[in-house]
């Protein structure tokens, strides 16, 4: 409790409370899992397919990482659930989830690509995701989308949670062809 930032294998994450819940600031940057195990390359992907985003921006994971037996999180840390990022924008704004106002609470001005308040300190960066087509992945919404893994499941596939400069989306159908941030 009272913790500022985490550290998790090499890289440190700051901390932020939105209503009674602790949030990462940044997306997870680890190549590896909770037990050390290295998560395969081609489960992985960089923002925009630069490694240099990875310091701000974090990896871009496929589903299979977020589902592992090994874990993807800090020890006392999880994947937050699809109701656990509707809390926090409904605990943080105190307003109805489908307002639209929602994501500039929640993201950081990016010069170029989009402007927000980030009054949360959540610091949603536009990361974009990777889809699979035809066996080639492909980088999507750079510059205009965060799009993060939630850990509801429904049948074959999950939640995700995705900000825009002027929405809050939940997609319900993510599957192992994409790869998105984790939180």
């Amino acid at each position: 409790e009272n913790e500022s930032s985490v550290d998790y294998q090499g890289d440190s994450y700051g901390i932020v409370e939105i209503g009674d819940q602790c949030w990462f600031q940044q997306s997870l940057r680890t190549p590896m899992y909770a037990d050390g195990t290295a998560i395969p390359s081609n489960a992985m992907s960089e923002p925009n397919g630069d490694p240099a985003n990875i310091p701000s921006m974090g990896r871009l994971s496929g589903r299979e990482v977020v589902m592992a037996t090994e874990g993807i999180c800090p020890t006392g840390w999880h994947v937050p659930s699809r109701d656990e990022f509707i809390q926090m924008c409904e605990q943080f704004l105190s307003i109805p989830f489908s307002y639209e106002g929602v994501s500039e609470a929640l993201i950081v001005t990016l010069p170029t690509y989009w402007t927000g308040t980030n009054v949360s300190g959540f610091s949603a960066l536009p990361s974009g995701y990777y889809y699979n087509l035809s066996a080639s992945w492909q980088g999507f919404n750079f510059g205009s989308y965060f799009s993060a893994w939630t850990s509801t499941e429904y049948s074959d596939y999950n939640s995700i949670f995705q900000l825009s400069e002027s929405q809050v989306l939940l997609n319900n159908s993510a599957t192992t062809a994409y790869k998105e941030s984790i939180r």
